[in-house]
């Protein structure tokens, strides 16, 4: 329930917020800012005190600087050659599934490129009917 008065002016009688009335009149908190100035002024300090329990040996200080200065590998996939009839969507898929049960292409990135055939006939889908209601639309 609303505490006060003007908190219920701008709320109907169901309690929700009335269109154009906002439930944070104020705006975000700034205390979000305050705080990333607070530990700028320390950063030097904190890094000091992360790279001397790494040289201890606290093996939590070190996973810390490596998270940050040495991001994970991202896979890398090398070009493979399969078959692929191309002549519509569901030859295409078709291939795609027989290159991946013969083993000619890894299942990931066979997964990817059905994710690819998917995301096209969308795209075939979409234009299609935006052709088709442009027609209605000149009769």
């Amino acid at each position: 329930m609303p505490d006060s008065t003007k908190e219920q002016a701008s709320r109907d009688k169901g309690g929700k917020w009335k269109k154009g009335a906002s439930g944070n009149p104020g705006g975000r908190s700034s205390k979000a800012a305050e705080i990333r100035r607070v530990l700028e002024g320390g950063a030097d300090d904190a890094v000091k005190t992360i790279m001397d329990a790494a040289k201890g040996g606290d093996m939590a200080a070190c996973r810390l600087i490596l998270d940050r200065v040495v991001p994970p590998n991202k896979p890398v996939y090398q070009p493979v050659s399969f078959d692929l009839d191309d002549s519509d969507l569901p030859a295409a898929a078709r291939s795609v599934i027989k290159a991946i049960a013969a083993g000619e292409l890894p299942a990931d990135q066979g997964k990817m490129i059905l994710d690819g055939l998917a995301n096209m006939a969308k795209i075939i889908e979409i234009s299609e009917l935006a052709e088709r209601i442009a027609e209605l639309e000149k009769t």
